[in-house]
């Protein structure tokens, strides 16, 4: 499923494999692509996808100077109390 979703997105497995252990690191762009990918191949993991997304996007935003003080997102602590009752 891996490899699916890395081709989906335009990333080469071997790349997205690297990705994973941690020897590159994945452009904005391949984060956004490979959120997108994740939604419409392994839609099972979409709540990590889109959670990436968003985290793509802060990146980006912080990297472009729109954001002055960073904030925990509410629902980050909302899903890490989740977590926290099992």
């Amino acid at each position: 499923m891996r490899d699916a979703v890395a081709t989906a997105a335009g990333i080469v497995p071997d790349r997205a494999l690297s990705a994973m252990n941690g020897e590159v690191k994945l452009t904005l762009s391949e984060q956004l692509r490979l959120s997108e990918a994740t939604t419409i191949v392994a839609p099972q993991f979409s709540r990590q996808a889109m959670r990436l997304r968003g985290q793509a996007l802060a990146a980006l935003s912080y990297e472009e100077g729109n954001v002055l003080q960073h904030q925990d997102s509410p629902a980050e602590r909302w899903e890490r109390s989740a977590q926290l009752r099992r």
